[in-house]
């Protein structure tokens, strides 16, 4: 048995491929912990996990970070500090939390939050503790061949051309961003590391493991990541195990198209006034999922048609499982649970990892990426037609869902990570565990 140590912001998308596969983990005998917010403390004792609650590392970085406000509204000088605080200036914080944490309760391995850089600057090398990186988004972030500008809205560039363009772009936004792994360096020459020669994402390719949530198949078939990197398909957790709302389970005879605002929605509502619009008096049924939080009695809509619905927010698995076809800002999550059922999609990005997984969603043809500026009322309405229209947007659905199967899941990711630690293999053959788990 490994005693092994999960470090994640306390971000619900980031958190949620962190716990499936902590239970799996922990079906296989080993003895899991989690370094995140104290918040989290009484869920994750419910669960069956220690929780060691952040000390140094203050609310404003565990709660102010670019993934839970809308920083579509700040000026650059302020984003860019946002993120400084987030990653880098959380750093101090959590190597002092982390010194604490291993005089009481010393892992044999860490299962790092990608977005968590103090194990993967300093702890994995000073601690000599084997460290796995877990992505929480539906894409390698790792820049390569075929992902020469990550983190830029670029379609995959399919020419000598276009990748020469994608990488000048890379090039001049790593020149803009050197301050960053500049101020990685002081802080792991303050440990008596050496500086990088890269940047901090770069780094994580280097780790002993970099877990993927998703497949190839959804990733541009990538031929360019270091054999660390390992796709493990989905890792779906929802601490949520209230009944489905009446609405899901009811009685249809219409098609279903559910309009989904995820969990950090905008404040403007734009998705769900734009589809209330575009779908008012059609021939389906459109429910549309407020975001967590938002109040429906102030949402106003406008005139409602009788085939539109608005619903609070509702746990995704919940939510999409009575659709024929989903309309998203493309969050990891909302996608990876969609195509997991082999559900099309319609994406309209616009913000983090929305823009990326937009144009892998429509690489695959399993749904169409659909603008912001396209996403007017008869944008909208046309694009879901033409889903309907047409059957391969299915046929490619159900192939993504197979690959994302084949993948194997929190259990392919927990056998990935009990490897880190050949000595804390728990008993039994390495293939009665496999067996076991693909039943997760």
């Amino acid at each position: 048995m490994s005693k092994i140590l999960m470090t994640v912001w306390p971000i619900e998308t980031h958190l949620s491929p962190f716990m499936a596969v902590a239970q799996s983990l922990t079906a296989r005998g080993h003895e899991v912990a989690f370094y995140t917010s104290g918040q989290l403390r009484i869920q994750l004792e419910c669960e069956g996990f220690r929780c060691f609650p952040f000390e140094k590392v203050t609310r404003h970085h565990a709660e102010c970070n670019p993934g839970a406000v809308n920083t579509r509204k700040m000026g650059v000088r302020a984003r860019r500090q946002m993120w400084h605080d987030f990653l880098l200036g959380s750093v101090p914080g959590q190597l002092h939390d982390l010194e604490r944490i291993w005089t009481v309760w010393r892992p044999d391995v860490v299962v790092c939050d990608v977005t968590m850089w103090g194990p993967i600057l300093v702890v994995h090398e000073t601690k000599q503790v084997p460290l796995a990186v877990l992505s929480h988004t539906a894409y390698c972030l790792l820049e390569g061949r075929d992902n020469p500008a990550p983190g830029i809205s670029l379609s995959r560039p399919r020419t000598a051309a276009a990748r020469l363009v994608a990488r000048l772009l890379n090039v001049g936004i790593n020149m803009a961003t050197a301050a960053i792994p500049r101020e990685a360096s002081r802080i792991r020459r303050a440990h008596g590391l050496p500086s990088l020669d890269s940047t901090v994402m770069e780094f994580t390719g280097r780790l002993p493991l970099h877990l993927v949530p998703s497949a190839p198949e959804f990733d541009y078939e990538r031929r360019d990541l270091p054999s660390s990197v390992q796709y493990v398909g989905p890792c779906m957790w929802e601490g949520d195990r209230q009944p489905a709302p009446e609405w899901v389970t009811s009685m249809r005879g219409r098609r279903r198209i559910v309009v989904l605002e995820e969990q950090h929605y905008p404040e403007d509502g734009f998705l769900l006034k734009t589809a209330a619009r575009a779908f008012a008096g059609q021939s389906a049924d459109v429910i549309l999922v407020a975001g967590q939080g938002r109040d429906l009695a102030a949402f106003d809509l406008g005139a409602s048609a009788a085939n539109i619905r608005l619903e609070p927010w509702t746990p995704v698995s919940h939510a999409i499982s009575s659709a024929d076809l989903v309309i998203a800002h493309g969050c990891s999550e909302t996608v990876l649970a969609t195509l997991g059922r082999g559900i099309p999609m319609v994406v309209v990005p616009r913000m983090l990892e929305q823009p990326q997984i937009a144009w892998r969603l429509a690489a695959t043809g399993a749904g169409i990426r659909l603008p912001m500026r396209g996403c007017t009322s008869e944008g909208l309405r046309n694009t879901a037609e033409r889903v309907f229209s047409d059957s391969s947007f299915e046929r490619n659905a159900g192939r993504i869902r197979a690959a994302f199967t084949r993948m194997g899941g929190p259990a392919r990711a927990a056998e990935s990570i009990e490897a880190l630690d050949p000595n804390g293999i728990p008993s039994g053959s390495r293939h009665e565990q496999v067996h076991a788990g693909s039943r997760f």
